[in-house]
């Protein structure tokens, strides 16, 4: 008999009702019969739960044909039972536990699917082992679930464009997929650094475009952009059209749709280095082997037209999906500016610019798709120079996308970069693998909510669902790419399955320790970073000390930390109540459970200064990048070069801060930090300036020449050391570029300013 069993009902998403009952669980072992009328489409999904026992097992008792009005013995069975019920919709289920039968209602195929999901969560993890032992019998509690989707779009997409991934792992990724119950799986097929899928009609997309010569050691930040670190080992991959098919139908049988993307007009240097005569210059291009954007564009001429109408035909043939995500991001427009073809276009079909002719190329394509019965998804660029026809935004860059598309009357999917993007960091950067910065960690990944709270009732139809987004530049192996994915994933499969008023972060983290359960059972390299500690900073300004709680959600766990540089340990003290600070200290915590550590080390320098627990004003903040703490300017912690959580921004504005003493202080030194991330489109200020003032409304300028700028990699900071000043408000004012500036891959596009921390001696 089994042990260890479950005892509580822990699934992820979470399902609209639950019902647990007491008493002797189902036991599932190689006696389980699985019952189902042969004649209904429902026996795709027992074939399916029927060959996962079979491997549990090795010898199960054959499909049993459940004929209308025939009697059985039901005993030992999970039987499907096929019904018409509008509360399920096309994708819900009711499943019933009880102790010698588990039956599961739906209407279609996709609610028994993920009925089926459901139950392999409420079994036993190990169960779920790869390398499992048969046990004899796992355990399934018994209770009653009813459940149905918020979303019909609930998406998962993957860049194997940057690195190339087998066939057998994406099927592993579609598997995981399936598990957290997503119904699409976005494949990012081809872009600057490789052209991953067969085209019969152009073989060079498959012997030229499918491998760059070598790949930019460490972040591309990090590199002389003149003479970057190469590994010079070639990369190179694609998919043939029948592995493709083998794709789409294992992907099907599972109830997700694969929707392929092709870049366009951007991110196409792989294909030009196949075919030159596509862009703007007929000349030697090579596939990328660094990382960023490039204005190295397909040409909007004829000839290209023609090409890319003649790609998306094979891959239509390919993809039985009623969509195709076109691309449209991150296109520069300097080269259709000089370019003799382009500003043709432009004057023959009467358009105002380079972005409206993005949008006419964009148009070409649409309308072929429709003619093939397809339906166009693109990046959220597309609505800069408008659109036309039955197009669907991909809003990432933002909220702004979504709402304005659904404003025109156009669907929508969200997937936002600062909630959404799974290659950004999880953690403090510090402590985890290399990547391409940004910070999304669970809990901000959990709260997201897809509907955007400025659209009116009848636009709010128009968000059809929400998508996270896995880019590869910096995930070399599959290991890395699952382990930037989960938990996280959990976390996206409840935002887009689980109504909201159902959703409960600390619910979650709670049923989120025996999905780990299955993930080890599954070899998922996932991360832990959710255990993290985290600091809740108070300011006491009566002693003039910082006062720190140190938290982490990990359930019967204990913080140790220690406060003299060294490594925490199970030795370390116990964190109970508050750690008291009054003077600049290195604080290193970590969580341990049954004498292993858990979590990353946690590890800060809390600098304290005049300015610490202060209160400040900053005149357009950027809400996305508002810092890890209320007052993230002045709560004594500084930023870091690898990720933005400490970093408070602006966006195309320059960085007028306002910071209030409380009372005339004495001071000689003023230091602020701004963080110089150019690929990220965060630019130095041009020019930082020092006020002081007794009222906050006078204000003297510190002369320049006491300013002094100190550069450690990325950050550069910016001091004041002066004669001896009162003073109760001290203002920076730092001129940014707004904009980025010609000759940037984001030219024209709002600019981040961000700096982390003032400090006052």
């Amino acid at each position: 008999f089994a042990v260890h069993a479950q005892t509580a009902i822990s699934v992820v998403p979470k399902p609209v009702s639950v019902e647990q009952r007491d008493g002797k669980p189902f036991m599932l072992d190689a006696n389980t019969k699985v019952v189902v009328n042969v004649g209904n489409p429902e026996l795709e999904v027992a074939e399916y739960l029927h060959e996962y026992l079979r491997k549990a097992f090795g010898d199960v008792k054959p499909i049993v044909d459940k004929k209308p009005n025939a009697k059985y013995n039901m005993a030992n069975s999970i039987i499907f039972v096929g019904v018409s019920d509008k509360i399920l919709g096309k994708e819900g289920y009711q499943l019933n536990v009880l102790p010698d039968r588990i039956i599961i209602q739906a209407n279609e195929n996709a609610g028994f699917f993920y009925a089926v999901q459901t139950l392999f969560q409420l079994t036993e993890s190990d169960f779920l082992s790869v390398d499992r032992k048969d046990k004899g019998s796992y355990s399934v509690p018994q209770c009653k679930i009813v459940d149905y989707p918020r979303f019909a779009y609930r998406g998962k997409h993957l860049d194997v464009a940057r690195h190339f991934f087998t066939v057998e792992q994406v099927k592993r990724y579609i598997d995981l997929l399936a598990f957290h119950k997503l119904n699409v799986f976005h494949f990012h097929l081809t872009d600057d650094q490789g052209w991953r899928i067969e085209i019969k009609r152009y073989p060079r997309l498959q012997t030229v475009a499918s491998k760059r010569r070598a790949t930019i050691i460490g972040h591309y930040t990090d590199n002389d952009a003149r003479n970057p670190n190469y590994d010079n080992v070639e990369h190179s991959g694609y998919y043939t059209q029948e592995q493709i098919r083998d794709i789409v139908n294992y992907a099907a049988k599972r109830q997700i749709t694969v929707i392929p993307e092709i870049e366009m007009p951007g991110h196409a240097l792989a294909a030009l280095a196949a075919y030159p005569s596509l862009g703007c210059k007929d000349t030697n291009y090579e596939v990328a082997c660094t990382w960023g954007v490039f204005d190295q564009v397909f040409c909007t001429k004829d000839e290209t037209i023609e090409f890319l109408k003649n790609v998306l035909d094979e891959v239509a043939d390919l993809f039985p999906s009623p969509y195709i995500h076109i691309g449209g991001d991150e296109c520069p427009k300097t080269r259709w500016q000089h370019c003799p073809e382009c500003q043709k276009q432009i004057r023959e079909h009467g358009l105002k610019d380079e972005y409206e002719l993005q949008s006419y190329f964009m148009q070409q394509m649409e309308e072929h798709l429709e003619k093939k019965h397809k339906k166009v998804i693109a990046w959220d660029e597309i609505l800069e120079g408008g659109i036309k026809g039955d197009v669907t935004v991909m809003s990432w860059q933002g909220e702004k996308g979504g709402i304005d598309a659904a404003r025109s009357g156009h669907n929508a999917i969200m997937a936002p970069a600062a909630y959404l993007y799974f290659d950004y960091y999880q953690a403090e950067a510090d402590n985890e693998p290399l990547a391409i910065g940004g910070y999304t960690p669970l809990k901000k990944v959990y709260h997201y909510e897809p509907v955007p709270k400025e659209l009116l009732p009848e636009e709010r139809k128009y968000i059809i669902g929400v998508q996270a987004n896995t880019w590869t530049e910096y995930l070399p192996d599959f290991d890395k790419v699952l382990y930037m994915d989960y938990p996280r994933t959990a976390a996206l499969s409840e935002t887009a399955w689980t109504q909201k008023e159902n959703k409960d972060y600390k619910d979650f983290l709670n049923r989120l320790e025996h999905l780990l359960k299955c993930y080890d059972a599954m070899q998922v390299n996932y991360s832990r970073s959710h255990y993290a500690i985290s600091a809740d900073v108070f300011y006491n300004s009566d002693t003039r000390q910082v006062e720190l709680k140190l938290n982490t959600p990990a359930e019967n766990s204990r913080v140790v930390y220690t406060l003299d540089g060294s490594e925490p340990d199970g030795n370390s003290k116990v964190f109970s109540d508050k750690i008291i600070i009054d003077s600049t200290t290195l604080v290193s915590a970590c969580a341990i459970r049954d004498g292993e550590i858990i979590s990353p080390v946690f590890r800060s320098v809390y600098n304290l200064n005049k300015a610490t627990g202060r209160k400040y004003v900053l005149e357009h903040p950027n809400p996305q990048y508002s810092g890890s703490t209320a007052n993230a300017l002045t709560d004594g912690m500084k930023g870091s070069q690898k990720s933005f959580d400490k970093w408070v921004g602006t966006l195309g504005h320059d960085y007028n801060l306002v910071l209030d003493l409380e009372r005339q202080e004495e001071f000689s030194h003023i230091s602020i930090s701004f963080l110089d991330g150019v690929g990220s489109w965060i630019f130095l200020p041009t020019e930082v300036s020092f006020y002081y003032s007794d009222d906050g409304l006078e204000w003297n300028l510190i002369p320049p020449q006491d300013c002094t700028i100190d550069r450690q990699g990325q950050i550069q900071t910016y001091n004041v050391n002066t004669e001896p000043l009162r003073a109760r408000y001290i203002k920076v004012y730092a001129r940014t570029v707004r904009q980025c500036p010609e000759g940037h891959p984001g030219y024209g596009y709002d600019a981040h300013c961000f700096a982390d921390e003032i400090i006052v001696k």
